[in-house]
């Protein structure tokens, strides 16, 4: 993907997103840091378009390699951080994973710029297997988790994290 997505094509795409105030339109508290875990649900499940599925026990298990990561990296403390959840759907459907991480924070079938722009700004963005997400990606300058893309036909740059 370097080839279309090199330095120079990143730079034009984030000075274009720039270009335009964007308000406040993130609901991120800016005394923290941000973990945005794009999750697709609304127009995908397990049986409808497969391709596209990852299970709430796969996101669980990044969600946790990233934050090991944080504890680990002694740079930070991941109590700086609030994790959100951006999606569609109920959360009832989240259910599984908001048992894990009770303090997570839902973000469901809201603006879809405002789901954009929240993963633009995330000091991580956590990616689904999605366009949607993969622009948003490429917009963001900070830690990109790609790991749903490896066997997916977006393939991830080299400078996204596989964890």
């Amino acid at each position: 993907p370097e080839f279309f997505y090199n330095d120079k094509v990143l730079a034009i795409l984030r000075e274009i997103y720039n270009s335009n105030p964007k308000e406040d339109i993130a609901p991120y508290d800016k005394a923290k840091k941000h973990i945005a875990l794009h999750i697709r649900r609304g127009d995908v499940n397990a049986v409808k378009y497969p391709s596209r599925w990852t299970s709430d026990e796969e996101y669980i298990k990044l969600l946790s390699k990233v934050i090991d990561n944080i504890k680990k990296d002694g740079n930070d403390n991941i109590e700086n951080y609030d994790i959100h959840i951006l999606s569609e759907g109920e959360p009832a459907l989240f259910k599984t994973i908001t048992n894990v991480y009770p303090n997570i924070k839902l973000h469901l079938s809201i603006d879809i710029q405002q789901t954009f722009h929240m993963m633009v700004l995330a000091n991580v963005l956590i990616m689904s297997k999605s366009s949607f997400c993969y622009s948003a990606g490429l917009i963001n300058k900070n830690k990109v988790i790609a790991n749903n893309l490896v066997k997916w036909w977006h393939k991830p740059l080299k400078t996204w994290c596989i964890i």
